[in-house]
């Protein structure tokens, strides 16, 4: 590491650390908490966007960011561009005139061992680039030198949390990014706009195409569309007329130009692809064929997503471009070469194992830690289908501090930045990004994904960036009455949907309100008009007045009631997720917690009367809070 670069990034540290350490750490302390509070305000928004089955959102964000200077981000953005080039190249030929399939270059059983190698995109030669976006993992050894673990074609995955964590850490520490002149995020968002909408006509509209409300990653998904300003689709919203890709809306049929995807390459196309599937349109295929949509990223391109190129790629970028990766690969071995195989087994069991699936998902194993029965289950599970495993040996990863309390301890990071790519073949380096921390350096290496923390990366400039927030931009107050004929119709039936079963859940718990009111009155026939109201919307045969709490809880509140508070609530929020960026952070934070009191209620195993009472006025409250939002 030069001299120059290494005070450079001493001086920031210390920079930062005073400012961590202000007041006996107690500083930091009061910013983690403040970072954890606003992480939880969006978790709540993320549980409201996503089903109970997805509700825990992988590592925190750790108060002490990742600092870069200028000249690493510049010496990586030439590595991470020149990848771009070649990524282009080497899908081009896959999909093309498969020169390094034909002269031996690639080995068959490479290529076809791949799982996200697509048959079906051969010959589709779409007429914008294969690969619009991509993320890329790097990490950097105890020495210094910087290694590409993977890259992910998946539109790219992680972008929206990269934004969502940069707001909240320019809202907590947003003096310090100023003073260290950190660079903005901005100007690669708009060239992921920018290139999204370069063939847009007056009337075309830009998506960002979801598998929907089932996908894990739904919150980044809905919070993306939205800072993007582009419309959130499903596949069932979209149809293709006469070659052009149409969004189903209020106002008719709206074109479609620019399609941010984060459907599988095999689900865009029912017609072409999986035939099963739902996610995607009939047609689509096609569509990006005749360059009738611009789309990020083309699919067939997830093909270079497998860690199964990671030992290869070197040698075919000389064949390509003629010039040598400035960003080497983490050195790996191919389990389907001979070679390699003789070498794996030479290392065995000092090796990390990875299959074939798409980086960074997928089984991955650390050898040594593994009992010897399930050791000789996964070299059993090798030796049957070697040319599908990926091993390599762990390297030592550079330490990071980490935030703990008012202290600080070390971790391992790999980091993920991404490059957007212009029609022109121009490429844009985000000049941020996110580091994924593990204490354990050899699972850090291999689940990336799934780490223990997150920290935003800072790359510093020599002087403030004041070019203007893309948000500025887009904040501009609309005077006049908003334009909802771009509605997607599905999401104008459920919004529709929403507020009948508003309505329904408002009127039941009104009732139930008066016959707890009835029940606990001292007036008998008071007692036996309110039992009677309950029986008579419930059809049941009557309620017995000794055990009238545990009845009106059971018919009103219990999971499996027909008709219930349950069944209601549970259609309000799916029909609330289905219009995500349609509804304020207040409503949504008002819908959870909704949800949330009648879960609690629904556990509740005796109580009495007076005691429900107070429960069902809280949720008249909330009800009344959501509807006035």
């Amino acid at each position: 590491m030069p001299d120059t670069l290494a005070q450079s990034i001493d001086h920031a540290l210390a920079i930062l650390l005073d400012a961590l350490d202000y007041d006996e750490g107690n500083q930091q302390a009061r910013w983690a908490e403040e970072v954890e509070r606003r992480l939880k305000e969006n978790g709540l928004t993320y549980q409201a966007h996503t089903s109970k089955h997805h509700e825990s959102r992988q590592g925190q964000l750790d108060v002490v960011p990742y600092l870069m200077d200028e000249s690493t981000f510049e010496h990586l953005s030439r590595g991470l561009a020149q990848r771009m080039r070649f990524f282009e190249a080497l899908i081009n030929d896959l999909y093309g005139e498969r020169n390094l399939l034909a002269n031996g270059s690639i080995p068959p059983d490479l290529l076809f061992s791949n799982p996200e190698y697509l048959i079906a995109a051969h010959g589709l030669n779409p007429q914008t680039p294969w690969v619009s976006f991509l993320a890329h993992d790097l990490l950097r050894d105890s020495s210094g030198q910087w290694f590409v673990l993977g890259q992910s074609t998946r539109a790219p995955a992680g972008l929206g949390y990269v934004l969502e964590r940069r707001l909240i850490m320019s809202r907590v520490m947003g003096y310090l990014l100023r003073r260290m002149s950190v660079k903005r995020l901005s100007g690669f968002f708009r060239t992921l706009r920018q290139f999204l909408r370069a063939d847009s006509q007056d009337r075309d509209l830009s998506i960002l195409l979801t598998p929907g409300q089932s996908a894990e990653s739904y919150f980044e998904h809905a919070f993306l569309a939205n800072h993007l300003d582009f419309i959130l689709a499903e596949g069932d919203d979209l149809t293709v007329r006469n070659n052009r890709l149409m969004l189903k809306t209020l106002s008719g049929l709206r074109p479609v130009s620019g399609v941010l995807r984060r459907v599988a390459d095999q689900d865009v196309d029912p017609l072409e692809l999986n035939g099963l599937s739902r996610q995607g349109t009939p047609g689509l295929m096609n569509t990006v064929r005749r360059g009738g949509i611009r789309m990020g990223n083309v699919p067939g391109s997830s093909v270079i997503d497998s860690p199964l190129w990671m030992g290869r790629l070197e040698g075919l970028c000389q064949k390509l471009l003629g010039e040598e990766l400035l960003l080497k690969s983490l050195p790996a071995l191919w389990l389907g070469d001979p070679d390699d195989r003789e070498e794996f087994d030479a290392l065995w069991p000092d090796v990390l194992v990875r299959h074939a699936s798409a980086f960074p998902a997928s089984q991955s194993f650390v050898v040594r830690d593994l009992p010897d029965s399930e050791r000789q289950t996964l070299k059993a599970s090798i030796q049957v289908d070697p040319s599908s495993w990926v091993a390599w040996q762990a390297i030592d990863l550079e330490v990071v501090p980490v935030a703990e309390e008012n202290i600080r301890t070390e971790s391992h990071a790999v980091l993920r930045m991404y490059t957007a790519q212009s029609q022109d073949l121009k490429v844009d380096v985000m000049p941020g990004g996110l580091a994924a921390c593990n204490h354990d350096a050899s699972w850090a290496q291999l689940r990336p994904n799934t780490p223990e923390r997150y920290k935003d990366l800072w790359v510093m400039g020599t002087e403030p960036d004041n070019q203007l927030s893309m948000f500025a931009e887009m904040d501009v107050p609309a005077l006049g009455p908003m334009d909802q004929s771009m509605t997607p119709s599905r999401v104008a039936d459920a919004m529709f949907w929403l507020g009948r079963y508003v309505e329904r859940a408002d009127g039941l718990t009104r009732l139930v309100r008066e016959v707890l009111a009835g029940a606990i009155d001292v007036r008998t026939e008071r007692q036996r008009a309110a039992l009677w109201l309950l029986s008579a919307k419930f059809q049941t045969d009557g309620i017995d007045s000794d055990n009238a709490a545990g009845e009106i809880h059971q018919l009103t509140f219990s999971s499996t009631a027909p008709g219930g508070l349950n069944e209601l609530i549970n259609g309000i929020m799916r029909n609330a997720r289905a219009t995500p960026d349609y509804l304020s952070d207040d409503a949504w934070r008002a819908l959870v917690n909704l949800e949330q009191m009648i879960d609690r209620i629904g556990l509740i195993k005796h109580a009495d009367a007076g005691r429900f009472l107070d429960q069902v006025d809280s949720i008249l409250m909330q009800l009344a809070t959501f509807s006035g939002l």
